[in-house]
């Protein structure tokens, strides 16, 4: 949030991420309360020093360096992709993107992961993102999760709780049915609605038409 010299708002600070990004966003508004004047999360990955969070590292680890890692050709390597079931229910724009941005093309014509398989579940070892219950007071912003019913990343009740605990600084959407942790490449069409919902609700978008919403 800026102000011009007059002191007036010039516009918000709003905070919009999946998955890691959405822990990091959170993280810093933790750290640095007030740097935001709203936070739409979908499925931060948070870790509170439970079970949970080693079947967490595990799932995402092994699922990550099952991946293949190089194809003969960019189309063999699409192929791939699309008949993959672990793709199976992305948008297939979301999908092409993706691939046209996540593979590197070889003189030979072959194609390799721009992210190797390693390097990529090397960065799931790390420690989640874990607060205390003191931290987690600290936002001074509303903050709102999403989530998909079919995530095996979505820890509920945990989140519930939090919603419980303190309802002026969280809020627990409703979920995207039939979507997992990748909710945002499988659905964005669903998931833009979510983040227009949830603009709504804050000013000065409250003060606007519905009409004129996304």
């Amino acid at each position: 949030m800026t102000e011009d010299p007059e002191g007036k708002t010039q516009h918000k600070l709003i905070g919009v991420g999946h998955s890691m990004g959405s822990a990091g966003l959170w993280a810093t508004e933790v750290a640095h309360p007030g740097t935001f004047d709203s936070l739409i999360l979908f499925e931060p990955v948070l870790a509170q020093n439970s079970p949970e969070t080693d079947y967490m590292i595990d799932f995402m680890v092994g699922l990550t360096l099952q991946r293949g890692k190089s194809w003969p050709s960019r189309a063999a390597a699409e192929e791939h992709f699309y008949n993959l079931r672990n793709f199976a229910k992305w948008d297939r724009e979301t999908l092409a993107g993706y691939l046209q941005g996540g593979l590197v093309e070889a003189d030979d014509g072959t194609v390799t992961l721009a992210c190797h398989p390693n390097i990529e579940a090397s960065l799931y070892c790390q420690p989640p993102l874990w607060l205390t219950e003191h931290e987690l007071q600290q936002p001074k912003c509303p903050i709102t999760f999403h989530w998909g019913s079919r995530s095996k990343m979505w820890f509920r009740d945990r989140f519930e709780a939090l919603q419980s605990k303190s309802p002026h600084i969280y809020t627990m959407r409703e979920p995207m049915e039939g979507n997992s942790h990748v909710l945002v490449l499988e659905n964005p069409k669903l998931a833009a609605e979510k983040i227009a919902q949830d603009l709504a609700e804050i000013e000065p978008f409250t003060a606007a038409p519905k009409d004129n919403l996304p």
